[in-house]
């Protein structure tokens, strides 16, 4: 059975959402992961099923006759998002922004438009944030690359329809050695880390989202020094330049879908999606040899994500509370930390529980039946405490808008023990934009701001977007993660 939620704070990876990097992601079950936003060139979904997952545990059965195989589902699990103002491609120089093992910021910069005198006028920044649900390799802040993707922007999807193709491919320099790249539905645009030849059937299984409908699964030729066949889910090594390369593929095509509901979208899942990535070995003197550039004046930190997640199931929407709970136990399907909510009413005869999702090493699991005090400010923040008035153990926010409403400074006040909280802006990250093409009547977009939090401490404590800064709350050692682009998210743990 199902449980309802309601999401109290937190900064989390794992849906990869995209639409606001390092946002927080509602999970309709403990565990379950979010899909892409329908971004182009980011990681794809089955049907909002959720994006491709990495190994035997987020493949799913196909139960056909000729299938004995599992398969994953369909899409990449490496993608991109740009933000800033784009041309319809890039084939140029980039910079390393930010490098950890989920993700990869890269910035370059393209001119506006030009006057009528011919002159080009001020560079326009713009940002492309990979991510990668298992691991990137590690480049060294300010290095430069050379970046393809088409389209550079993000594209527009209409909701249900099948994403548009996309491609990107980062490289050491012009026409040198790739790094990594992906590409879907297309493999000829300019950015696809590697041509494909033939393909051919695998077997043939039910579709997964229409039990009437079928799927043939298909295996490809990826064209390297030498072709190499991979099958559909499968990773295979490939050499391209006397170098290898780990290439995942997934290949399918629906067939028999006329006995689908009326909405269902066919080709949702038909296609071929790509990704690569140089192997270990060859990956270092790659990355060893990297020149630097200058690092982008207004970029995020290079600190990887902190996850502090609180979340409320079988209660209320915006339940604000101030109790005991108590620890059940871990969650079999994710890696929350389950707790009993003894003080809030149970829905539909379903106890109240808090879930609490964390970075790995920030908090120790406690013992069943441990006691801890949860308070929630609403939909918005929520902390765990030691019981009755004990100290902060961690705190977690949703996006806060910036700068914050007197409600909510007053209520991170209150959560930090008298200490103040405010946002400040610390520069332009993209720059405003236009309305879009079609909508040229619409709104203009406005520039998304780049935002620090400024604790009331003795010194003040200046926590910058992207980094995770040490602070004393209480005579205690915490330390405390910002993610600031256009909104504010806080996650802060006492050190362990």
């Amino acid at each position: 059975m199902g449980r309802s939620i309601v999401v109290l704070g937190g900064l989390v990876l794992g849906g990869l959402s995209f639409a606001a990097c390092g946002g927080s992601s509602v999970h309709d079950v403990p565990g379950a992961g979010a899909g892409n936003a329908g971004l182009g060139g980011g990681i794809e979904a089955t049907s909002g099923a959720g994006g491709a997952d990495a190994g035997a545990a987020g493949r799913e059965a196909t139960g056909g006759d000729t299938c004995a195989a599992t398969h994953a589902r369909f899409g990449t699990l490496l993608g991109a998002q740009t933000v800033g103002v784009t041309a319809e491609s890039y084939d140029g120089p980039a910079l390393v922004e930010r490098s950890t093992p989920q993700e990869l910021f890269l910035y370059f910069e393209l001119p506006e438009d030009e006057d009528p005198a011919g002159a080009p006028s001020v560079l326009e920044g713009v940002h492309v944030q990979i991510q990668r649900r298992d691991s990137l390799p590690i480049l060294p802040v300010g290095a430069e690359l050379w970046l393809r993707k088409t389209p550079a922007a993000n594209q527009l999807v209409r909701f249900g329809a099948p994403l548009p193709p996309w491609a990107f491919s980062v490289y050491d320099e012009k026409d040198g050695a790739l790094l990594l790249g992906a590409a879907a539905r297309d493999q000829t645009l300019a950015g696809s880390p590697f041509p494909i030849g033939k393909l051919a059937s695998v077997c043939v299984g039910p579709e997964t989202t229409c039990e009437r409908g079928q799927v043939t699964y298909q295996s490809v030729e990826v064209l390297g020094d030498e072709p190499v066949l991979i099958a559909d889910s499968d990773t295979g090594t490939v050499r391209q330049h006397g170098r290898d390369y780990d290439v995942r593929v997934t290949a399918r095509a629906q067939t028999d879908t006329a006995d689908c509901p009326q909405d269902y979208v066919i080709g949702d899942d038909s296609g071929v999606t790509l990704e690569a990535q140089v192997q270990t070995k060859d990956a270092k003197p790659l990355i060893d040899a990297l020149p630097f550039g200058s690092v982008p004046s207004c970029g995020e930190g290079n600190a990887p994500r902190t996850d502090v997640f609180l979340s409320l199931y079988n209660t209320v929407f915006d339940t604000t509370y101030d109790g005991p709970v108590f620890y059940a136990g871990k969650d079999p399907n994710s890696r929350q930390l389950l707790f009993n909510v003894p003080g809030l009413p149970a829905q539909a005869g379903m106890p109240a529980q808090l879930g609490v999702d964390l970075s790995p090493g920030i908090f120790a699991e406690p013992k069943p039946g441990d006691e801890y005090r949860v308070i929630t400010s609403g939909y918005q923040m929520a902390s765990l405490r030691d019981p009755g008035q004990g100290g902060l153990r961690l705190f977690g926010t949703t996006s806060l808008s910036a700068p914050f409403a007197t409600d909510i400074a007053n209520n991170l006040k209150y959560a930090f023990s008298g200490v103040t909280v405010g946002a400040q802006r610390r520069c332009d990250y993209a720059p405003a934009q236009p309305a879009a093409a079609n909508d040229p009547g619409g709104p203009e977009q406005p520039a998304i701001a780049l935002w620090d939090v400024v604790f009331g401490t003795t010194p003040p404590t200046i926590a910058k977007s992207g980094e995770l800064t040490p602070i004393t709350l209480d005579g205690k050692p915490y330390h405390v993660w910002i993610w600031g682009e256009g909104t504010v998210q806080i996650a802060l743990y006492l050190d362990p």
